[in-house]
Parts: structure tokens; sequence; C-alpha cells
């Protein structure tokens, strides 16, 4: 439900009554973190790493959602902060199109892409083709659904490692990132 001030409320296992706005999904964004830090004259670290992370001896793990639909980012980013894989220490970024996806890979660590495939612009078949040129070895699950209609196969065919149908389950995501993440 979105309401005059585009807030969103969202419902469901995860969420409870909670209202987020425009402001506070822009505050979740790369570029807007890295541009407070700069005015605080803080840096942050290039690997992402706190000294949380590092006293804990778990690997930090970046994962980029690249999805158009705000409830759809504010899920996902629920869903992965929440998940507790063994050894994994997961950070989530999101960008909305596929140029952005593009332009985040070239700049930033990046060990998983979640990738919607209706994007405006650039669609996420045409994204995936174009990230893989880079970087062959990325795992890139993309997120349809319409796995019916046949996209998992496009998906596949484009470039993606795997899809998952939407909405995405928390077994099946913990299933898949732990796949592609964990060294073994």
């Amino acid at each position: 439900m979105t309401f005059l001030d585009n807030s969103v409320c969202l419902t469901g296992d995860l969420f409870s009554d909670t209202l987020v706005n425009d402001e506070e999904l822009a505050s979740n964004d790369p570029g807007h973190k890295d541009q407070q830090d700069k005015e605080k004259g803080e840096d942050r670290p290039a690997s992402g790493e706190s000294p949380e992370s590092t006293q804990q001896q778990k690997v930090n793990k970046h994962i980029l959602i690249v999805e158009d639909d705000k409830v759809s980012i504010l899920y996902l980013k629920e869903l992965i902060r929440l998940l507790d894989i063994e050894g994994l220490n997961l950070h989530a970024d999101h960008v909305f199109t596929g140029e952005k996806a593009i332009d985040y890979c070239a700049a930033h660590p990046c060990d998983l892409i979640l990738m919607d495939l209706k994007l405006p612009g650039m669609d996420g078949l045409e994204t995936t083709r174009q990230i893989r040129k880079r970087k062959p070895f990325l795992p890139i699950i993309a997120q349809t659904a319409f796995a019916l209609s046949g996209d998992d196969r496009k998906a596949l065919d484009a470039g993606c490692n795997d899809y998952v149908s939407k909405p995405i389950s928390e077994n099946v995501l913990i299933e898949k990132l732990r796949n592609y993440l964990l060294p073994f």
C-alpha cells in the first residue's frame, strides 16, 4: 500500500506495519551512504569489513540487488539481513536499473547478484549479458515472477547461474546463497 507521501506499508512475516518512505530507501543506497560518509569526513572501508565481523571470523560477502520495485528491495534486504548462514557476514546494496548494475559491478566488490528480469530501460537479461562480458564467474541469480512462462530458461541462456520465483521464500534464498557463497 502506498500513501500520499510515497511511504509504503509493509506487512507479513518479516514486516509488522512498518512504514518506509523514499528517503529511508535512499539511505540504504550505496551512493547515498558514500555521500553521507564524505560529509561526515568518514570513509567506508573498501572491503566493507566492520570490527564486529572481523572479531567473529566471518567472511564478508557483498550481494547486489538489481530491482526496481521498492517493496521487493526492502523485503530482500531485510531477508538477507536476517539470514544466519554460518561463516558469512552478508551485506546487500541495491540499484534500480540495469545500467546502474553494470556501473556498480565495475566500481564495487560484488560476490553475487539477485537480478530482476523486468527492469525499466535495459532489462535483466541484457544486463546479465553485459555483466558477463566483464565478470564471467560472478554468480547471478535471476528473480522472476513468470517462471512458468519460460523466463527461467531465458535467464539461464542469458548467463544467469540460477533463478528464483517470486515471491522468494526464505528457505529457497538460503539454499541458493549457500550454494554460491560458501567456499566448499
